[in-house]
């Protein structure tokens, strides 16, 4: 497997935060990782930013984990214009988009590896479930200080992780009877970005692999790259946009299923005979879009929300490949239609398997988690 770099890698993932991938593809970038520093003036300067370029997942040396499938990093970190980006703290929310998994938990490691404490892993049991988001909120006691964070995803028998350390469960995954957890490296965050006062998101996708997730069509449900034996595990990062009207509300749609290609996104609102709302158009993986934010509709012209419906198309055509209930997106991020508010953020994140390919015996179908913006 081709692994970018790892200086090209904190690269791509700041530069994107700041609004551009210019040194995403390049095989390494010069060492100021600042494009996300604490600004005390306006936000970054820059559009949409937005990506999808991937980069090689970052395994510790040494260690019993297993490098993943690397990460695409997103921008929506843009600023002036007829609305300028509010300031806040940093803030983290994650949200698992890992196809193969009904739970996993994450180990936040210092990077490179051994220059840091070992932290315990996040969340407690039972897990962050599959589809599910979950705000993390401003830096906690899961995150090394001051170091760039490399991201490890903890799958399979998470009961056996119990009462462990990251240090142990990375570098010993499973137990001498076989595997009963794994760990996979997701790819690396840069500290520019942990330190960034922007609100941060992470969707873990791909698959984290093993020997019965298996399939003729694995490459429609966990993406390119992935066999049992090669996890494609990653993650999507990026700065969702704390942009709000009091009138209206503020919406964008992260691509964090890497088995789909290029779609087309309507909203169903949710009265009797409503039309779709045609969203975005050719939206591709990686992808963090519109930006500024959908600001569009109030509450009250969306309807009872909660019955509304996400449908996914392909570009151009008129019947859906995957309709996702709008009430549903809302659980996943552990909200309500109490949620929908004039003058609020939400953010619609894609996970799973392409559109159209339907719920496996170790796989989940397309879906959608609703998280807010600003948490």
């Amino acid at each position: 497997m081709d692994v970018m770099p790892q200086d090209a890698l904190l690269c791509a993932a700041a530069a994107a935060l700041a609004g551009t991938l210019a040194c995403a593809l390049v095989p390494a970038c010069s060492a100021d990782h600042s494009l996300l520093a604490r600004r005390d003036g306006g936000p970054a300067a820059g559009g949409a930013g937005m990506g999808g370029a991937a980069a090689g997942g970052a395994g510790a040396a040494g260690s019993g984990a297993e490098s993943g499938g690397g990460t695409a990093a997103v921008g929506g970190s843009g600023g002036g214009g007829e609305y300028p980006e509010p300031p806040g703290p940093t803030r983290l929310t994650l949200v698992n988009g890992v196809v193969d998994t009904t739970a996993i938990r994450l180990c936040f490691a210092p990077y490179p590896p051994g220059s840091g404490p070992s932290l315990d892993p996040w969340p407690d049991l039972p897990g962050l479930a599959f589809g599910a988001g979950r705000a993390l909120g401003e830096m906690g006691d899961a995150l090394p200080a001051d170091a760039d964070v490399e991201i490890y995803a903890l799958a399979g028998d998470l009961g056996a992780t119990q009462g462990k350390g990251c240090e142990e469960l990375v570098a010993a995954p499973g137990a001498d009877a076989g595997p009963v957890w794994r760990a996979v490296s997701a790819g690396v965050l840069p500290q520019a970005v942990l330190a960034s006062n922007k609100s941060v998101l992470v969707a873990l996708d791909g698959c984290a692999g093993g020997e019965d997730h298996t399939s003729p069509g694995e490459q429609q449900i966990c993406g390119e790259g992935y066999a049992p034996g090669t996890p494609n595990l990653g993650l999507v990062a990026g700065a969702m946009s704390r942009i709000t009207l009091p009138d209206a509300v503020a919406f964008q749609f992260v691509q964090a299923s890497r088995a789909t290609a290029a779609v087309d996104l309507r909203l169903v609102p949710g009265y009797e005979g409503a039309l779709h709302i045609s969203i975005l158009y050719e939206w591709t993986w990686g992808e963090i879009a519109p930006y500024p934010p959908y600001l569009s509709f109030s509450v009250a012209e969306l309807g009872a929300f909660g019955t509304a419906l996400l449908e996914v198309f392909p570009p151009g055509q008129i019947s859906p490949l995957a309709a996702v209930p709008v009430a549903e997106a809302l659980a996943r991020g552990d909200l309500g239609p109490a949620d929908i508010a004039d003058g609020r953020g939400l953010v619609f994140v894609a996970v799973g398997a392409a559109p159209g390919v339907g719920p496996g015996p170790w796989w989940h179908p397309l879906t959608f988690a609703i998280v807010r913006s600003d948490p």
